[in-house]
């Protein structure tokens, strides 16, 4: 029950802004205070009062209606008569600098409160994917010889803590040959490899055109779930598909490279020829039983300790080609390319065989083996056509536009292989921007869809240095909201992406159930957001009073009061549509249109 409140897009939208908007009208009103301006209300929601309280002559309030809030100070009407004792105490008529660094106040308390949260996640660590790796057949890093397992710990000298130093620094680089520091499972040190990444062209996260580097690797996650295979590896141990090994003598086994790692280290090689060249050795000397542990696995919910068939792993370490150099991705094949049903079902996935129980050995026209779902996916933007026509559709209306041939390789459940070409529905889908591109309406759940990838705990060096960790992290978000506020006023992104209310819950509900480490990042972000989108020269907002502020400096007077009038119901109107469009932009996504 706690979890499901906690976790409910209406309560987490109402902490989310409540605690945005908290920091923000909190900046407004320490700095009013401090400076001697007098406050007759703070308040949290805008509506009929829920609780209030008065003390120091300034009413607290929580209201209804939780989108927003308000400080207001003494004296803010611009007819009002302010006694000649009390000027000092007006917003309207105390000392001109005050009033600008109380209208910068807000914006700088949420920058602040981006800040706190961005210090103590600095310094305690944030999990974030490895630098482990998957391999893509016939790309620059199979080449070079990086392993799938394989973890990335340095390029070019400088040290790679997670997937996204890692992605960045390949994507710089297009072009550059570049010395990889590889870790590989079963084996000592670190070896060194040199990869130059492939120039490709791709989009910025705002749809801009740009080149970045490739070298064929996505991240790496699969579980030691297997799929038995005909006449495959796992049969010699008795594995029956679905099972997950979760030991190998004495190494535990969590991810499947750990699986690789404890298999090279007991024939003290690299790959599946190295292990069958000491099957062989061990087998002609009568000591192949003692060589080969027993692995253990789990079994629905059972830990269930397996024999090994000596004949079954003798015939198998024969059949293996000495000539091809091979890895054990190529052996095995998990049960993350393991059918668990369609989502929605169509009815394509069932005629062309993809049901519960089959899994995907490989796709596309070279059949090119899958390690992941994440490769699959690569593969299926890269056979997406960027254009095609858009049919007339009712708004909310799911829009077809036809299909594309998908070849896929299928292991069975007798573990036979199969080639089908599957005829994969694409649909007209919004991107990130809201833009309408074509899709593959793919729809298959695997049997690991939801679990997580190997995790490292990325941290500051020290608390000493998780400020200065922080600054760099405020202003990483600070830039990318301020590129896209920009294109947002020059129009290269559409006001269809402005969210509302709705919109605001539904990424607060999100980031709620992936844990508070999410939540407070999307806290963080929310609140640069607000801050800089405040600080945007429009009546009503405080970027607007500073621009008057400015004005009026430069005028040497207060400015008319016609202006002044004119200024704020220009502000109001501004405002009402504002809220008209992203409530009417919130409608629409949940129309589907």
């Amino acid at each position: 029950m706690i979890e499901s409140v906690l976790t409910n897009p209406i309560f987490a939208f109402i902490v989310l802004v409540g605690l945005v908007v908290f920091f923000h009208e909190w900046g407004h009103f320490i700095v009013g205070r401090l400076l001697g301006v007098a406050v007759e209300e703070f308040s949290i929601g805008f509506g009929p009062t829920a609780y209030s309280f008065k003390k120091n002559g300034t009413e607290y309030k929580i209201c209804w209606l939780p989108l927003g809030g308000y400080v207001r100070f003494y004296g803010a009407e611009i007819d009002g008569v302010i006694p000649a004792a009390r000027r000092e105490e007006s917003i309207l008529t105390t000392a001109l600098y005050k009033r600008s660094l109380i209208s910068i106040a807000g914006p700088a308390a949420n920058f602040l409160l981006s800040f706190l949260i961005m210090v103590v996640l600095s310094g305690t660590g944030m999990p974030m994917p490895s630098a482990r790796v998957a391999v893509m057949a016939g790309k620059p890093a199979a080449a070079a010889g990086l392993q799938s397992g394989d973890r990335v710990v340095a390029v070019d000298g400088v040290p790679v803590r997670s997937w996204k130093d890692l992605s960045e620094k390949i994507a710089a680089e297009p072009g550059v040959p570049l010395n990889f520091s590889v870790e590989r499972p079963g084996h000592s040190g670190t070896m060194s490899l040199t990869i130059t990444p492939e120039g490709e062209d791709s989009e910025s996260a705002f749809g801009e055109k740009i080149r970045v580097g490739r070298i064929g690797v996505t991240q790496f996650f699969p579980t030691p779930r297997l799929v038995r295979q005909g006449g495959g590896f796992e049969g010699a141990w008795g594995v029956q598909t679905g099972d997950t090994v979760t030991a190998v003598g004495g190494t535990q086994v969590t991810y499947l490279h750990d699986l690789f790692g404890a298999l090279d280290a007991l024939s003290g090689g690299s790959g599946p020829q190295a292990f069958a060249k000491a099957v062989q050795q061990w087998a002609a000397s009568g000591r192949l039983l003692d060589e080969v542990p027993e692995w253990t696995v789990r079994r629905g919910d059972a830990n269930v300790a397996l024999e090994i068939d000596p004949q079954a792993l003798g015939l198998w370490a024969q059949a293996l080609p000495s000539d091809t150099l091979m890895h054990w991705d190529e052996i095995f094949l998990t049960s993350d390319l393991l059918v668990a049903g369609s989502s929605p079902a169509s009815g394509w996935q069932e005629s062309c065989g993809l049901v519960p129980g089959v899994g995907i050995r490989g796709a596309g026209e070279t059949v090119r083996t899958m390690a992941s779902p994440i490769d699959l996916s690569l593969l299926l933007r890269q056979l997406t056509p960027e254009s095609v026509p858009m049919p007339p559709t009712p708004l909310g209306q799911d829009k077809l536009l036809g299909s594309v041939g998908v070849p896929l390789r299928l292991v069975l459940a007798d573990g036979s292989l199969v080639d089908r070409v599957c005829q994969v529905p694409l649909h007209l889908k919004r991107d990130s921007l809201n833009r309408e591109r074509p899709e593959m309406a793919f729809g298959v759940r695997f049997e690991t869809s939801g679990l997580p990838m190997e995790q490292v705990i990325v941290r500051s060096s020290s608390w000493w240095h998780a400020p200065s960790d922080a600054v760099a992290a405020v202003g990483e978000q600070a830039a990318t909201i301020f590129v896209g506020l920009k294109k947002l006023v020059s129009g290269s992104i559409p006001l269809a992406n402005l969210g509302g209310p709705i919109q605001i819950a539904r990424v607060a509900g999100s980031a709620a159930e992936g844990g508070l480490l999410i939540f407070f990042l999307t806290v963080s972000w929310m609140s640069i957001n607000i801050g800089m989108f405040n600080l945007l020269p429009l009546p009503a907002l405080d970027g607007g009073a500073l621009l008057m502020q400015g004005v009026e400096a430069a005028y040497g007077r207060p400015l008319p009061l016609t202006v002044q009038h004119m200024v704020q119901r220009l502000g109001v109107a501004l405002i009402l549509a504002l809220i008209v469009l992203v409530f009417y932009n919130d409608i629409l996504r949940l129309l589907g249109g």
